[in-house]
């Protein structure tokens, strides 16, 4: 059923086994019903990855390409990249020093604690 507000209601919600103790945090939810005003959204084919231009969000732990990972400070931030190759199991991006050539504005990449990841 559609609860208050036009909100789904939540049936089940099923969290990765390996998770909090392992690398993947996936987690599934199923609702009672299918919302009939929604558009899905087709899932994306490699080919439509190579050469584009992703955006990692997270709060996760902040660093440099030189020094790495320094701890989270728990604000929200922002990078750009640029993906190199895509396959059925990976998006690969390179992170370019800044002043590159090849660097993009925001050149970053992922770290820990961005959860979700790698890009939207």
């Amino acid at each position: 059923p559609i609860g208050d507000e036009g909100r789904l209601v939540v049936a089940d919600v099923a969290i990765h086994p390996g998770w909090p103790a392992g690398p993947i945090d996936l987690g599934l939810i199923r609702v009672f019903a299918s919302p009939s005003d929604i558009d899905i959204v087709p899932l994306c084919e490699p080919d439509d990855y190579a050469g584009a231009t992703i955006v990692f969000v997270g709060a996760g732990d902040i660093g440099t390409g030189k020094t790495g990972p320094a701890g989270a400070d728990g604000r929200m931030r922002m990078a750009r990249n640029i993906v190199t190759l895509a396959n059925e199991e990976f998006l690969l991006f390179e992170f370019d020093a800044p002043g590159s050539p090849s660097a993009v504005d925001l050149e970053g990449i992922s770290g820990p604690g961005d959860s979700g990841g790698p890009a939207s």
